[in-house]
C-alpha cells in the first residue's frame, strides 16, 4: 500500500509494485482493482485516484455530502420518493437506471451522479437545500458548488423523453450555460 502518493482519498487504496512496475487502485464498490497506466508523476496518479475515488452511481449518504457539495465538480442528482423506488424502477424499467449509469460511466470524472429519495434524513435535507420537495418525482438536478455558493438546474424535459442522447443534451447545454438557473428553493 502506498497511500502517502495522494492523500487522504478515503474510498481507496492504492498499490505499487516496483519489481513488476504498475499501480492499481484497489476499491470496495465499482471494478477493482483497475490498473493505472498513464503518466507515472504523483499529479497523474492523483488524478487518476480521483476520477476513480467514488463509486459510478453514488447512493447518497451521510458521509458522501462532503465530496458531492465541494464544488470541485457538478454533482448530477436523479431524485425518486424513496429508496425502494430506485428497485422499483428497476424491475420495472431496467433501462432508465441503466441509461443513467450508463452516462455516469461515460462521464466519468466530469461529474458526480447520485441518486437520492426525497424523505428520508440527509436525502430530505439534499432535496429542501435544492428545492426538489415541490417537484414531480422521478427529475434530475445539476448542483454546483458548496452550501454557501449553490448553483442549481432542473431537468427540463418529460422524462417519457429520459434517454442517454437527452442526457447528455442536458449536460451539454449546462456546459455552455444554456440551461436557466433553477432559483426555488
Amino acid at each position: 500500500m502506498n497511500p502517502e502518493c495522494v492523500g487522504p482519498l478515503a474510498n481507496i487504496d492504492i498499490f505499487t509494485s516496483e519489481a513488476s512496475s504498475f499501480t492499481a487502485l484497489i476499491r470496495k464498490f465499482d471494478e477493482s482493482p483497475i490498473l493505472y497506466d498513464g503518466p507515472n508523476t504523483q499529479e497523474g496518479l492523483v488524478n487518476f485516484a480521483k476520477k476513480y475515488e467514488m463509486p459510478i452511481v453514488i447512493d447518497v449518504k451521510e458521509k458522501m455530502i462532503d465530496k458531492l457539495f465541494s464544488g470541485e465538480r457538478a454533482s448530477v442528482f436523479l431524485f425518486v420518493h424513496s429508496r425502494e423506488e430506485i428497485k422499483q424502477m428497476h424491475d420495472e424499467d431496467p433501462e432508465f437506471l441503466a441509461t443513467f449509469k450508463k452516462v455516469a460511466t461515460d462521464l466519468r470524472g466530469d461529474y458526480y451522479f447520485a441518486y437520492s429519495g426525497l424523505k428520508r434524513g440527509i436525502e430530505q435535507r439534499i432535496s429542501d437545500v435544492l428545492g426538489v420537495a415541490n417537484v414531480e418525482v422521478p427529475t434530475i438536478f445539476i448542483a454546483k458548488g458548496n452550501s454557501f455558493d449553490l448553483v442549481k438546474y432542473k431537468w427540463d424535459r418529460s422524462f417519457d423523453e429520459f434517454n442517454e442522447e437527452t442526457l447528455k443534451d442536458f449536460l451539454d447545454r449546462y456546459e455552455k450555460g444554456l440551461l436557466p438557473k433553477y432559483l426555488k428553493t
